[in-house]
């Protein structure tokens, strides 16, 4: 009698959760104020994490810049520093456990807590399997995924004394695909999915409640490592502007998980019910098989 009665009470509740969605999609939820907040953003030197700064700034949040590439950060810092906005920066290698915990004091000692982290930084390599390095294979997890750990073990525990603050994850769409020739980065970015979504639910069972949480899985973005891609190719790399506009929305209105282009979703779905041969057609079918062995050529012509 007693699980009859949950049953009912599980799915009652279930239906005003649907409910209460439907209500937030025709009116969006008000998006929050973030004035006056310490944002630490890492691969701040260029593409979307510079202009994450710069939106972050726009809203008169207060940065943390980190990255490896020092003339990058220091560019970034420069225009970051026209909207009047504090900024430090830091060049950090985030591969090392070590130096982000070092990095982590730093900041403590010189801004403040951290109440906005955008674990942003990754690397890819665009290799077949069997052409990657082991060094390679571990300076991808390291930067893509092992980082984030480092990160919010550093910053979340300020959050949670208070129970306020946001941790925003880039990882990818192929964190929940695959794609052959980037077995490395697929296995990191699916990592970091897993990562987020647990770490989630740790704050949940915590009560936490007023620390947000929010995982972003954009598409390939049209950034300078993208502009040559052949124009045929399907989807099309996302515009940057859009896609960092779309992130900021998605911070602003606490949205707790947003994947880009939206059909993505559906594609996601289509994997855990079509046929393993179905896949492996429309791979070929729409030039994964050869995509990223274009990426590897532009990044070797221009980087």
């Amino acid at each position: 009698m007693h699980f009859i009665l949950e049953t009912i009470l599980f799915i009652l509740d279930m239906n005003v959760i649907f409910i209460k969605a439907a209500f937030k999609w025709i009116w969006p939820k008000t998006r929050k104020s973030i004035a006056g907040e310490v944002c630490l953003i890492t691969g701040a030197a260029r593409g979307i994490g510079r202009m994450l700064a710069l939106e972050f700034a726009k809203k008169e949040a207060n940065l943390v810049l980190w990255d490896i590439n020092s003339k990058g950060l220091e560019e970034t810092a420069l225009l970051v520093s026209e909207f009047g906005v504090k900024v430090y920066c830091d060049c950090v290698d985030i591969s090392s456990r070590e130096n982000v915990y070092k990095a982590a004091d730093k900041v403590r000692r010189t801004v403040g807590d951290v109440s906005i982290l955008v674990n942003n930084a990754g690397i890819v390599y665009s290799k077949d399997f069997f052409e990657l390095t082991d060094e390679e294979v571990m300076n991808t997890f390291n930067v893509n995924t092992l980082s984030n750990f480092w990160t919010c073990r550093a910053f979340l525990p300020a959050m949670m004394e208070k129970d306020r603050g946001h941790v925003i994850s880039v990882a990818s769409t192929l964190g929940f695909l695959a794609a052959p020739g980037v077995t490395d980065y697929v296995s990191s970015k699916h990592a970091v999915v897993g990562f987020h979504n647990s770490l989630a639910f740790d704050l949940i069972k915590r009560r936490n409640y007023g620390i947000k949480t929010t995982l972003i899985c954009p598409h390939l973005v049209k950034t300078e490592m993208f502009d040559d891609l052949a124009p045929q190719r399907y989807p099309p790399p996302l515009d940057a502007e859009y896609c960092v506009a779309t992130i900021m929305d998605a911070v602003l209105s606490d949205k707790p998980h947003l994947t880009m282009p939206r059909f993505m979703y559906f594609l996601h779905w289509l994997t855990t019910l079509l046929p393993h041969e179905a896949m492996v057609r429309a791979q070929f079918h729409y030039g994964t098989f050869d995509l990223m062995e274009d990426v590897g050529e532009i990044k070797k012509k221009n980087f």
